[in-house]
């Protein structure tokens, strides 16, 4: 069966919803990653989802983008967000520790919004942080 995404500029309230529920998906299957937020691409104004892990280094990208999508299946939530439309990196990659520069010694971030924002000399035309690290909580979810 056929289906349709629509790739949308604007990080809506479903997305939002969605990363949460699959942060906290990925905790419960055991996936450490410790940074985790929504970055929206200057050129195309388009919202990817980035997960940071040091697992990257020794397991490999391909591996994680495997476990991670059988979560995201299993959750339900590939109609609000399908694997092209996350990211996984390192975490040393310069905006995960730009990011942590700024934000990285709050007990929490979820939630924190920073549009057109600079940080570590890099334009961030939308971003919404879940985590920058394994310290870091996030709300619960509660399915309605």
């Amino acid at each position: 069966m056929a289906e349709t995404i629509l790739v949308s500029s604007a990080l809506t309230s479903r997305m939002i919803e969605a990363g949460r529920s699959l942060v906290v998906g990925l905790d419960k299957a055991g996936l450490a990653f410790e940074a985790a937020f929504w970055l929206s691409d200057e050129e195309s104004a388009i919202w990817h989802l980035v997960l940071s892990t040091k697992a990257v280094k020794m397991d490999g990208s391909r591996a994680l983008y495997g476990k991670v999508h059988k979560v995201l299946l299993n959750l339900r939530l590939e109609a609000v967000i399908w694997i092209g439309m996350i990211s996984i990196v390192g975490d040393r990659t310069p905006i995960v520790k730009s990011l942590r520069d700024v934000l990285g010694a709050a007990a929490s971030v979820d939630g924190a919004r920073l549009d057109n924002a600079f940080v570590g000399g890099m334009r961030l035309p939308g971003c919404l942080v879940y985590r920058l690290s394994r310290r870091q909580k996030l709300q619960e979810v509660h399915p309605a």
